[in-house]
């Protein structure tokens, strides 16, 4: 696990403003979606689904 964390930080290091972007953007993305699982597995409560 560190030496992912070390190698994303070293190609982190290489990127530009847009595209550190995209990355900050991307992030976000995975956060929302982490969120949002658990309602997308709550059909057991539901048996008619």
């Amino acid at each position: 696990m560190v030496a992912l964390k070390e190698f994303l930080s070293h190609e982190l290091d290489k990127l530009n403003e847009e595209q550190l972007k995209q990355v900050s953007d991307f992030i976000a993305f995975l956060k929302f979606r982490s969120r949002n699982v658990s309602w997308q597995t709550d059909y057991k409560y539901y048996p008619n689904f």
